[in-house]
């Protein structure tokens, strides 16, 4: 688990040759944008691969600015 802004957590899980991510917010705390794109190119870069699955089945919204 790797949180990643203000109430907002990355669940992350290795495949073969596949990064499975899934953002959740753990809080109202949360802030309304988590820097999303830059944790998952860090840890895309971090375990090697180019593959990636992302899970926003936890997510309701993100706010678009």
């Amino acid at each position: 688990m790797v949180q990643i802004a203000e109430g907002w957590e990355l669940d992350v899980d290795r495949g073969p040759d596949w990064l499975f991510v899934r953002p959740r917010n753990v809080g109202p705390q949360a802030t309304d944008t988590p820097p999303l794109a830059e944790q998952i190119w860090s840890l895309l870069q971090q375990h090697f691969t180019d593959r990636l699955v992302l899970e926003l089945d936890q997510v309701q919204f993100f706010a678009v600015i």
